[in-house]
């Protein structure tokens, strides 16, 4: 940028003609900025549009019942603890996938959700769960999450999407008691136009 302003200088010393100053000045403007090129053959909300496509495959294809208490921040945290794991996959991801992993988790969006992604779902907020443990402790608290929610809650993570959006990584937990809870990151493949299960990471069941 700095070699850009100089150059300009010089020019507008030299007394050269304004307008052909002003031309050189907006084409020298960029010189220190980057571009960040968009995916060739994809529009520029192709996530967006991935994202949504996905979702619609996965609770129609995948969720036993979308009708679910969905925990409204995306759940993100299943993604960073597992990126170990992850990046030592070398069967399924290459390794400017694995390389790329953790930037990929830190920029994924949405940040949380809403109806337009789950439509039958009914949204709660992390800090009401935690408030109901927090005033009740973990044995009363569930009684009451019972009572006045149900059986449980999920938490779904933003899809991660690698390989011109024919791959695809997201995590999803249940939580249903003290000791029933249930948390996996699944791989899954887009074949002939259909999403397919490959593989599953840190899968705990308590």
């Amino acid at each position: 940028m700095f070699l850009c302003c100089l150059l300009i200088n010089v020019i507008i010393t030299m007394r050269l003609k304004h307008i052909h100053c002003i031309i050189l000045y907006f084409s020298l403007l960029g010189c220190g900025r980057k571009n960040t090129p968009a995916s060739p053959g994809f529009p520029k909300n192709q996530p967006e549009i991935a994202t949504r496509s996905f979702l619609e495959y996965y609770r129609t294809s995948i969720l036993e019942n979308d009708t679910l208490l969905l925990v409204e921040q995306s759940h993100k945290e299943a993604l960073i603890s597992c990126l170990g794991e992850l990046q030592n996959d070398t069967t399924n991801l290459l390794p400017s996938e694995r390389q790329g992993l953790a930037e990929a988790v830190t920029q994924a969006q949405p940040e949380s959700w809403n109806k337009s992604y789950f439509p039958n779902a009914t949204l709660i907020t992390k800090n009401r769960i935690n408030n109901i443990f927090q005033e009740r402790g973990v044995v009363e608290g569930w009684k009451y999450f019972y009572q006045q929610y149900g059986k449980g809650y999920v938490s779904i993570s933003p899809p991660i999407f690698l390989r011109n959006f024919t791959l695809c990584l997201i995590s999803f937990q249940s939580n249903c008691g003290s000791l029933c809870a249930d948390s996996k990151v699944l791989l899954y493949k887009k074949e002939a136009g259909e999403w397919k299960e490959m593989k599953q990471y840190c899968h705990w069941v308590s």
